[in-house]
């Protein structure tokens, strides 16, 4: 049993799905292409690559709500998760190179310094390539959110590294590379 982030958003940020016959089973079927999955309110599904920072792990006893449609299992409760991991799924990684490039790490971001200073596409088509190939001028090139690309010559002096699982968002472009996570930015380095 797990609590959501005390710093808003989800445990598990992959796809999600609610339904009022909602089981453990239904729930790991639907998350199969997801190593982590979990319950929440009794009827809510959620699917993860990684269970996100801020979260934090609960006494088993409050995941106490019955799962809708089996009343004989526990699907979390209100700000908590039924967390399971699917053992035989590998996770995604961020390259260590991507062509000219070789990954410098995860570092963090805001809207009021940005670590990279010149914004390139947002796109629901995002990937490490398609920013790569974007800031081809650059020397350094990242992706944050799933979807935003960032380019620089430089990174902003107050930017601080932090390990790199905490760049744990799906490419929204392809699933099987990590574009950074929220105020997050995945950096690459041209060599």
């Amino acid at each position: 049993c797990w609590q959501e982030p005390s710093t808003g958003g989800r445990l598990l940020r992959g796809s999600s799905t609610a339904a009022d016959d909602m089981t453990l089973d239904k729930c790991a079927t639907f998350c199969s292409a997801w190593p982590y999955f979990g319950t929440e309110y009794g009827r809510e599904c959620y699917c993860g690559l990684f269970v996100s920072s801020g979260g934090a792990a609960a006494p088993l006893a409050d995941c106490s709500f019955p799962c809708a449609g089996d009343a004989t299992q526990n699907c979390g409760a209100g700000n908590r998760v039924s967390l399971y991991y699917h053992k035989t799924k590998p996770r995604p990684e961020s390259p260590s190179t991507l062509g000219d490039s070789t990954r410098f790490g995860c570092l963090t971001d805001s809207r009021d310094g940005r670590t990279l200073s010149v914004a390139g596409p947002a796109s629901d088509d995002m990937t490490l390539e398609s920013c790569a190939t974007f800031c081809a001028g650059y020397k350094f090139w990242g992706v944050e959110y799933g979807r935003e690309c960032y380019c620089g010559n430089e990174m902003l002096q107050t930017a601080v590294q932090v390990e790199n699982s905490e760049c744990d968002m799906l490419c929204l472009g392809n699933s099987a590379e990590l574009c950074g996570a929220g105020d997050r930015v995945m950096v690459y380095a041209r060599d």
